[in-house]
């Protein structure tokens, strides 16, 4: 095992590797911070740290250092992306939600987009063959959406 070039500090946030209390399910993966800057115990020649939420030292061997941020940071990105795809899908069950108002009615209105015209038609057919259409459209655009 390589030598550390670092020092862990209080504040520092470590996760327990290839010791007894890693192996204890509650301490898994468990991310931890540490409440004291490292030391060493007089007469002793091996680091130690205190956790929070862990009684007693911890030697320094075993704690290794982990960037939480980077992870958080990754998150929200992919959190801010859900965002994005919800509100895709919200209009587009809207404009589903309409259409089929629409037709509740006995109208069908389409929007035409791809130049930023509305180009809105009336139609009085059959209601069934209608919501055909509709759902129809609604599952392609759905789909789109899901790329």
């Amino acid at each position: 095992m390589s030598e550390r070039t670092y020092k862990l500090q209080k504040g520092d946030q470590v996760v327990m590797h290839t010791c007894m209390e890693h192996d204890h399910p509650d301490n898994f993966g468990k991310i931890w911070t540490c409440r004291s800057d490292e030391f060493q115990h007089k007469g002793h020649d091996y680091g130690s740290i205190f956790l929070e939420g862990f009684s007693g030292s911890f030697s320094t061997e075993f704690p290794q250092k982990v960037d939480v941020s980077a992870l958080v940071d990754s998150i929200q990105q992919q959190l801010a992306e859900r965002d994005r795809t919800i509100a895709r899908q919200s209009a587009a069950l809207e404009t589903a939600t309409d259409a089929l108002n629409g037709i509740l009615n006995g109208e069908w209105s389409e929007t035409i987009d791809d130049q930023f015209l509305e180009v809105f038609t009336t139609r009085r057919v059959n209601p069934p063959q209608i919501a055909d259409e509709a759902l129809f459209a609604i599952g392609q655009e759905l789909e789109a959406l899901g790329e």
